[in-house]
C-alpha cells in the first residue's frame, strides 16, 4: 500500500472514531498525493463548506495529464476545456445541458451529474436510460449503480433500486450497501438492513458509521 492509499484509509479510520478534524487533514493529504477517492471527497467537503474556488482547483487535479499521455491529444484538451466550462457554469448556477452532455461523453465520472440534471428537469426516464446504457456499454456498475438506485428509489421503484444497489455492491461499491440497508429498513427488514449497513461501515462509509452509532444509542435508551 502506497502513501496515497495510506492517507485515504487513515481518513476513513479517523472518521469512524468521530475525529473530523484529523479526518479532514488526512483527506487533504490523500488529495495532495493524487488519490482519486481523496480528491473527490476532499473537493466535495470543500464545496459543502463554501470553498467553491478551492474545490474546483482540487477537483481539476483529476484531469491533470499523466506524463505518458500526449499533451496535445485533442481528446485530453477537449476534456480539460469542457471541464473548465462546466465548473464555471456551476459557480454561476447556470449549467447547460450541452456542456453536461459533452462532459459525460468525455468522462464517465460526470454521467451521474448529467443524470441528476435530467432528473431535476423532469426527465426521469432519460436519466435512468443514460445510467443503465452507460453501465452496460462501459461496464461501469461500480461507479453508476448508486446514482441509478438513488433515482429509482426517489421515483417509487424499490425493486429497481434494490437491483441497482445490489449490482453496485457486487461490483465493489460498498456505499451502495448503506443505501440498500436503509431501503431494507424502510421496507420492514431490520436484520438485513443492519447487516448491509455494517458492511458499508466496514468499508468506510461515514453515513453508515453514524447510523450504527445512533442505533446503538437508541438501543441503550430503550434498555434503560
Amino acid at each position: 500500500m502506497g502513501q496515497r492509499e495510506g492517507w485515504w484509509n487513515l481518513a476513513l479510520v479517523y472518521d469512524m472514531v468521530d475525529r473530523p478534524g484529523e479526518s479532514f487533514s488526512a483527506l487533504r493529504q490523500s488529495a495532495r498525493q493524487g488519490d482519486i477517492d481523496g480528491i473527490m471527497r476532499y473537493s466535495n467537503w470543500l464545496w459543502e463548506d463554501g470553498e467553491r474556488a478551492q474545490a474546483i482547483r482540487v477537483r481539476s487535479r483529476h484531469h491533470i495529464v499523466d506524463p505518458v499521455d500526449d499533451p496535445v491529444d485533442p481528446q485530453i484538451l477537449r476534456l480539460k476545456d469542457v471541464t473548465l466550462t462546466y465548473w464555471i457554469q456551476v459557480c454561476h448556477d447556470d449549467v447547460s445541458e450541452e456542456t453536461l452532455a459533452a462532459l459525460a461523453d468525455l468522462d464517465v465520472s460526470y454521467v451521474p451529474d448529467f443524470a441528476y440534471w435530467l432528473e431535476d428537469h423532469d426527465r426521469f426516464e432519460e436519466a435512468v436510460t443514460l445510467l443503465s446504457a452507460t453501465i452496460e456499454a462501459k461496464h461501469e456498475a461500480e461507479l453508476l449503480s448508486l446514482p441509478l438506485g438513488n433515482i429509482l428509489e426517489r421515483h417509487g421503484d424499490p425493486d429497481g433500486a434494490t437491483d441497482a444497489y445490489a449490482a453496485g455492491i457486487a461490483a465493489g461499491d460498498f456505499f451502495c450497501a448503506f443505501n440498500l440497508g436503509t431501503l431494507k429498513n424502510d421496507l420492514g427488514h431490520p436484520r438485513e438492513a443492519r447487516r448491509l449497513i455494517r458492511l458499508a461501515a466496514s468499508h468506510g462509509d461515514r453515513k453508515a458509521v453514524r447510523w450504527l452509532r445512533s442505533e446503538r444509542r437508541r438501543s441503550r435508551r430503550r434498555r434503560s
